[in-house]
């Protein structure tokens, strides 16, 4: 054999160690482990409060369908109460994306939504109940109550923008009080639907929004 010839099988031969280090999954840094384990942990939280209550949820439930041990939770959270505020807001960042996800559509079937989101509406109406029991604790201690506050802000300010759309120049209310009568419509609407007590006519709410929003 000539020095220096290469048959052509192993000119097509591809280096294998090259070849792994391509196909290799580029390790995860800390801060990417703990966000993931940190996600993980919310998502156990949503289904576990939904199913369970807020009062009833225990973290070492959460911890173990999450799969990991009660010490993850309070490696990214300080207890239950912020565990219940971080799923807050995550549901908050898919709903404000998603608007017409409420608890009314979701009761009436009148909004599909992607597979992604669909698990969120299929706990809704357990985690709605569990929002209840937070918010009514919440408002009973000094250190929570300006929490859910801050998440109560941040959903009247979407229906305050929603009001500012369809808002005509001349009307007597400001986008603010529009804003605010809209959640507290929705709200009041919810809570009739999760006591099961009242039967909501999904046109009915729809035209009752209308009339507050297209005001002549």
């Amino acid at each position: 054999m000539k020095e220096g010839y290469v048959s052509p099988r192993r000119q097509h031969r591809p280096n294998a160690r090259h070849h792994v280090r391509d196909t290799m999954k580029k390790p995860l840094t800390r801060e990417e482990k703990q966000l993931q384990t940190r996600e993980l942990l919310i998502d156990s939280a949503r289904t576990v409060f939904s199913r369970d209550g807020y009062h009833a949820a225990r973290l070492e439930v959460i911890a173990t369908e999450a799969g990991f041990t009660k010490g993850a939770v309070y490696s990214n959270f300080s207890g239950k109460p912020e565990l219940f505020l971080a799923v807050i807001d995550a549901n908050l960042d898919i709903s404000l994306d998603n608007p017409d996800m409420t608890v009314v559509n979701a009761y009436h079937g009148r909004y599909p939504l992607p597979p992604e989101t669909q698990k969120l509406i299929d706990t809704a109406q357990g985690f709605a109940l569990a929002t209840l029991e937070f918010t009514a604790a919440a408002a009973r201690d000094s250190e929570l109550r300006p929490q859910i506050t801050a998440r109560l802000s941040r959903q009247l300010d979407s229906y305050t923008r929603d009001a500012a759309k369809s808002r005509s120049d001349d009307d007597p209310l400001t986008a603010e009080e529009l804003g605010f009568f809209l959640s507290a419509l929705e709200q009041g609407t919810s809570i009739h639907i999760l006591a099961g007590g009242i039967p909501v006519d999904h046109s009915a709410y729809t035209e009752v929004v209308e009339r507050i929003t297209r005001r002549a």
